[in-house]
């Protein structure tokens, strides 16, 4: 299975000025996005997600001019250290609402669901074609950069996050500017509320 490795930073500067600097070193610009996302627990008794650091989130993407696309995602466990490096299996959908039926008749809680307006570029660096997105998150005051390879298998994960890393650091942000709580945490935080 894949491996998402994925930085994430909260962003010390606005996001028009992230995206002037994104331009200076190369990157592409691609496209405007805006998420819904919602996030999914399993019945009473089954795993307990916030335990084990687990996600299964179905997404709505909305671009303006377009049919709404979806996905249903599972998220494992976050693997090492100072970035969100973890398993993801993506697949498909023709209806987020429909999937979300699905679960909730199978006794599925929709536990959270997050709003996420996304501005997506890519970079090609060192060989590798790296996804840069610069987000605004409902109910989070400051704007994020995630920025994403993906490694195919876990003896990739070193070099691809090295990658990162590097290019982090000519955006002037550190290693240890690195979040490693997803937007959910981030949200959940600001809010006071405990799923």
């Amino acid at each position: 299975m894949p491996f998402e490795v994925e930085i994430k930073v909260r962003l010390h500067e606005s996001i028009d000025e992230m995206k002037a600097k994104l331009t200076v070193v190369g990157a592409k610009w691609e496209v405007k996005l805006e998420h819904v996302d919602d996030y999914y627990l399993m019945p009473e008794g089954f795993r307990n997600f916030a335990e084990t650091d687990e996600a299964l989130r179905i997404r709505a993407v909305k671009q303006e001019g377009e049919d709404e696309k979806a996905d249903i995602t599972y998220k494992g466990k976050k693997l090492r250290g100072d970035t969100k490096t973890r398993e993801e299996i993506i697949v498909k959908l023709s209806s987020a609402e429909k999937m979300g039926g699905i679960l909730e008749h199978l006794g599925f809680t929709n536990a959270y669901t997050i709003h996420k307006w996304r501005e997506i570029f890519s970079h090609e660096y060192n060989g590798e074609t790296i996804e840069i997105t610069v987000d605004q998150i409902e109910h989070l005051p400051d704007p994020y950069m995630e920025l994403e390879l993906y490694a195919a298998t876990e003896e990739e994960i070193n070099a691809k996050q090295g990658l990162l890393f590097e290019f982090l650091k000519e955006l002037g942000y550190r290693r240890k500017d690195s979040e490693r709580l997803s937007y959910l945490e981030l949200v959940m935080m600001q809010l006071g509320v405990k799923i």
